[in-house]
């Protein structure tokens, strides 16, 4: 908790200067709708270890959107779920992947409050995903999932801006964990 209290201050402190310059800086319009891609690395936090086998585990997530105006945006894309890979006996050897990995395809509804090169926007997200233990899928059917959460971005230049997000996935695996995922991610606008 220290850590991502100590992130989160560090992420608001490189982001002032930005939002002082904002005010006489250029202004996003998105009237016609704007198509993006991005990528977003994190760490999640697990309410069960028996999902994983630890509390804490790595997350990702890979993206792409449609801003439709300044307000609403549909976000679509891929996460994964993962614990830390542990190394081999053999230094020489790369590290191996074991244990539970959660991974998915998601469709988020973000609403959005716009402040010239920064908004700040709420998450709804309805998650499909599979579950593998030790490389092994345990359903042929996907299981399904939702999600709320926060976030934060900030537009560096017209196409490319940087986010921070806080995520809650609910009733996640057999023993129906909760995942919160905290991830900051870079996205590029393409129009």
């Amino acid at each position: 908790m220290t850590r991502l209290l100590i992130f989160t201050l560090s992420l608001v402190a490189l982001l002032l200067p930005g939002l002082v310059h904002a005010q006489n800086g250029f202004t996003i319009n998105a009237d016609e709708g704007r198509f993006y891609f991005g990528i977003a690395a994190g760490r999640a936090k697990v309410d069960d270890q028996d999902l994983f086998g630890s509390e804490n585990v790595d997350g990702s997530v890979t993206s792409l959107g449609l801003l439709l105006d300044n307000i609403i945006a549909f976000e679509g894309g891929y996460l994964y779920f993962a614990p830390k890979r542990e190394p081999e006996d053999d230094p020489g050897t790369p590290a191996r992947q074991t244990g539970t990995i959660v991974r998915g395809r998601y469709l988020t509804f973000i609403l959005r409050l716009p402040m010239d090169n920064f908004s700040i926007y709420t998450r709804l997200t309805h998650l499909e995903y599979k579950i593998s233990v030790d490389g092994i899928e345990q359903s042929e059917k996907p299981h399904s999932a939702a999600g709320a959460g926060l976030g934060i971005d900030w537009f560096i230049t017209n196409k490319w801006n940087l986010r921070y997000e806080v995520e809650r996935y609910y009733d996640i695996g057999v023993t129906e964990s909760d995942i919160v995922h905290s991830r900051i991610g870079i996205s590029y606008y393409f129009n």
